[in-house]
């Protein structure tokens, strides 16, 4: 686990100490001397309790697209490779996220993960909005 679980747990004390304010940006790597290879934990930490619930409704908004996307009329066009390739994207860098901060720090993740959930976001919308 690369101590993972350790430096969780230290993240998770010292995010008891302040868990209104956080500690700002990069607060794993001043605190903990390591990043903290988790995102909701590192945004809890660096932004407090509003931080960690905003990538949680971050991860909720994703899920709730993601099944617009696969149960509405958005994936008729089975042909879409774009759409299809977006949507394993969200699915896969999510899942990263648990064990790596991933999209929680601006990177190339955070690159990849907002233009593919903007083009779904776009995609279904357009859809909905055309069968309303």
């Amino acid at each position: 686990s690369s101590n993972r679980f350790d430096n969780w747990e230290r993240a998770i004390q010292i995010i008891k100490k302040n868990y209104f304010l956080g500690y700002g940006a990069q607060a794993d790597r001043l605190l903990i001397n390591q990043s903290i290879h988790n995102s909701i934990l590192y945004a809890t930490l660096s932004g407090g309790i509003i931080g960690g619930i905003s990538i949680i409704l971050i991860y909720l908004y994703s899920i709730l697209i993601l099944i617009k996307f696969y149960f509405s009329n958005a994936v008729k066009n089975k042909n879409d490779f774009i759409a299809h390739y977006s949507a394993f994207v969200l699915v896969i860098v999510s899942l990263r996220s648990i064990l790596e901060t991933s999209f929680a720090v601006f990177s190339i993740d955070y690159l990849i993960y907002i233009s593919a959930f903007l083009y779904l976001v776009n995609l279904v919308e357009k859809k909905h909005s055309n069968t309303s």
